[in-house]
């Protein structure tokens, strides 16, 4: 970020004062980030005036092999954003593809969602209708037991209607 910026101007001004050399005779080159994302990006955009320079340096062999690293790297970028975006705008064109071909539109969802609302409502309130229909306590008990003897007197007809079938 800027401390990087900072500190190789740092360096490039303690080098151009403490050898006595003119600043078109000299560049400090930064290479701890050489290979990131964004330097590889700023090297693809400077890919063809790059590697001419107006000042006469004669760099170090591993420089040299690093830049054409970073120039090869570049490319292998440049293809690596295109084969990431070919995918993205597939699926980008599918899904505006689907929804343009949609059967519903919010207005839809949102009735939807309304009637889902309501529905709800109505059940609570059926719900909270029968709870009060229903009798409390005692009298509750007085109904179940007349609800029990009909079955056993259904049982009952069932046993006796067997035993005159059988006889």
């Amino acid at each position: 970020g800027s401390d990087a910026k900072s500190c190789h101007w740092l360096r490039k001004k303690m080098v151009t004062e403490n050898i006595g050399l003119d600043e078109s005779e000299i560049e400090v080159v930064e290479n701890s980030s050489r290979y990131s994302f964004l330097s590889l990006l700023s090297v693809l955009g400077q890919f063809g005036t790059r590697s001419m320079n107006a000042k006469a340096i004669i760099y170090p062999y591993w420089e040299n092999a690093a830049r054409g690293w970073e120039d090869v790297l570049s490319i292998v970028l440049l293809f690596q954003i295109l084969f990431y975006l070919v995918p993205v705008i597939l699926v980008l064109a599918v899904l505006i593809k689907l929804w343009k071909k949609r059967r519903f539109h919010f207005s839809d969802v949102k009735e939807w969602l309304a009637d889902r609302q309501e529905a709800r409502w109505a059940r609570q309130a059926q719900k909270k209708a029968e709870a009060a229909a229903e009798p409390k306590g005692k009298e509750k008990e007085k109904q179940s037991k007349p609800k029990k003897e009909k079955k056993i007197r259904g049982l009952a007809r069932k046993e006796e209607g067997e035993n005159e079938k059988n006889s």
